[in-house]
């Protein structure tokens, strides 16, 4: 079976793993050119704009960004699958992992067109109509033809009004059921941003199995304690304090590894039962019944563990997926592979143990240090005084609290460094895992790594920062105030403001963001936050608190950011004036080079 590598997905894609990972799966064969693919559609019964967002993500994850998702609920959705159709025809195959609506849609537009593809392949059991010329029925015990059984009747019946027919490969549960999906399968991914958030799909999809049909769900995992067995529907306590065996089955990867079998191919491992049933009627099946799910006993882990390499191998080539969601995101708690200085401490005495035993220059690294009476910091240097010290001496401080000498020379004085900027060597700590996600995306620029070093309570007023910002705690906690950018309660300071990107100070009375509802979120040590460009935030630490951010940039479009949050406006203005008299002052000095060096001398 060679089927066009010229290929169109139609999908259901929303909390389902198995969509996620059949995207996944086609994706990295595109990334490799090993097959062509022109185009995603969505589907669902539902609303299909939300499956097309979850599409997009997973296309921007893979940095193949040229293929186009359609939302089956856009009108000329079934005008488009024509089109290619049209286009392709005998070159063609369309992978159905979805209910049938918007390919019958598509057959009843123009069934030529469609009866002209080469291949059809469905994530479904199907049967045999002895008494109709052998035409193959789907089965309504498969979940994806169940969902609209007269849209899966009448595309069959199309499909199979003219000779020849497509080819048409069906991928039923007999055969996922033989592969079962664990937590370590998922461990090759090495962003373990996307490996989290794929699990967190699999936790939704299998918490929606759990409260629907609890009987069921328990009798699968019986080893679950009665005390995690809450019906509450944001208790995930059962998946993440219990260890779970087996999480999902690879329904849909396992109908695109039947249609194109990764390297080294699986033709030997995947036993599809051809039915040349005429000359003109040729098709596959896997898995279409318990006694023929074509997956021996030996090859069980050599099919799963090459569907999920070419899945990880896609995603550790690809970008970082992360920063196009432009929501605020937390990650949980990262072990460092490597003893580094900012690796999750639980206290401040540990990392500046670190930094002594690495003889490391950032201790006497002279640092402007705000000092304040009321542990408030508006991050405008005007509203108080600033000294230069060591992270020596705030190290000390903090460590011998007031018997310090600079508790009596500034008696009730609160000292916090803040905006740090690392610069590389000892000082940039490169092992900790936020560093090597942001290195895997040759899109991101990274602009500055800062350290933030309070040894006493802190509060940072609410503001929002010109850049994507990555916080990552090494020590103490961070209450972080979220609102988004579009956000009217706020007036921030003017352009000619020291820090036009703050709020001004009677908005700025509280720690909270905003008069109106706000995202809170609380990092421990080793947690670490996505800040998008733009969202308005305001920062509390408790005493001796350690933290390292990233300030990077991506393809945001600050046209477009501004147009949407006016407020925003004076800031960009000072930053793109800024840019532009350095730019005008690189250029001065340029040609003054010029005219020294190059031009002829008057005398």
């Amino acid at each position: 079976m060679a089927p066009p590598n010229n290929v169109v997905v139609i999908t259901d894609i929303l909390n389902e793993i198995d969509d996620s990972l059949a995207l996944l799966y086609l994706g990295s064969l595109h990334q490799t050119n090993t097959i062509s693919l022109l185009s995603v559609f969505t589907c669902d019964l539902n609303p299909a704009v939300r499956a097309a967002e979850a599409s997009r993500i997973l296309v921007d994850l893979l940095n193949i960004s040229d293929v186009p998702v359609v939302s089956g609920d856009h009108p000329l959705a079934a005008n488009q699958l024509v089109s290619l159709a049209l286009t392709h025809n005998a070159n063609l195959t369309v992978v159905v992992i979805g209910e049938l609506s918007l390919l019958n849609d598509a057959c009843l537009l123009n069934p030529a067109a469609m009866q002209g593809v080469h291949t059809y392949g469905f994530q479904g059991t199907a049967t045999l109509d002895n008494k109709n010329d052998n035409n193959v029925v789907p089965s309504f015990d498969s979940f994806n033809f169940s969902r609209n059984k007269p849209a899966a009747l009448s595309t069959f019946q199309i499909l199979q009004s003219t000779s020849p027919t497509p080819t048409f490969c069906f991928c039923g549960k007999w055969a996922a059921y033989r592969i079962k999906l664990r937590k370590d399968d998922f461990g090759k991914i090495e962003n373990p941003l996307v490996r989290d958030s794929l699990l967190d799909c699999v936790y939704r999809g299998m918490q929606h199995f759990r409260l629907a049909n609890p009987v069921k769900f328990y009798s699968i995992y019986r080893d679950i304690p009665l005390h995690l067995r809450s019906t509450d529907s944001s208790d995930f306590r059962w998946a993440h304090e219990h260890p779970l065996s087996d999480l999902c089955c690879p329904y849909d990867p396992l109908l695109c590894a039947m249609l194109f079998p990764p390297n080294p191919p699986l033709s030997s491992s995947l036993k599809s039962t051809l039915l040349k049933i005429t000359n003109t009627k040729s098709h596959y099946f896997l898995g279409n019944h318990p006694d023929q799910h074509g997956i021996s006993d030996d090859s069980v882990d050599a099919v799963k563990a090459q569907i999920m390499n070419n899945i990880c191998n896609g995603i550790n080539n690809s970008a970082t997926w992360w920063t196009k969601l432009r929501i605020p995101r937390k990650f949980p708690n990262r072990e460092s592979p490597d003893c580094d200085w900012a690796a999750p401490a639980a206290s401040i005495s540990i990392i500046h143990s670190r930094l002594l035993h690495l003889n490391s220059p950032l201790l006497q690294k002279k640092v402007e240090v705000q000092v304040s009476d009321d542990n408030f910091h508006f991050g405008d240097q005007r509203k108080g005084p600033v000294v230069e010290l060591t992270l020596a001496d705030l190290f000390d401080l903090s460590e011998s609290g007031n018997d310090h000498f600079l508790s009596y020379a500034k008696s009730n004085k609160q000292f916090y460094a803040t905006q740090v900027e690392l610069n590389g060597g000892n000082e940039i700590p490169k092992s900790l895992s936020i560093f090597k996600l942001l290195g895997l995306n040759s899109t991101i620029s990274i602009e500055a790594v800062n350290l933030w070093f309070g040894y006493m309570q802190t509060h940072t007023n609410p503001h929002f920062d010109s850049k994507n910002n990555l916080l990552f705690v090494c020590c103490g906690k961070k209450t972080v105030h979220l609102q988004s950018p579009n956000n009217s309660d706020f007036k921030t300071n003017p352009i000619w403001s020291v820090h036009a990107n703050h709020v001004v100070e009677a908005a700025s009375t509280s720690t909270s963001a905003s008069a109106s509802p706000s995202t809170i979120i609380t990092l421990e040590a080793g947690e670490f936050l996505f800040i998008p460009e733009g969202w308005f935030h305001a920062v509390d630490s408790v005493p001796n608190t350690m933290a390292i951010n990233v300030f990077f940039d991506d393809d945001q479009s600050m046209d477009r950011l501004c147009a949407e949050n006016p407020q925003l406006l004076s800031f960009y203005s000072k930053c793109a004036m800024a840019h532009n008299l350095k730019r005008q002052k690189e250029e001065q000095n340029a040609f003054a080079i010029f005219s020294t060096h190059c031009l002829p001398q008057t005398f």
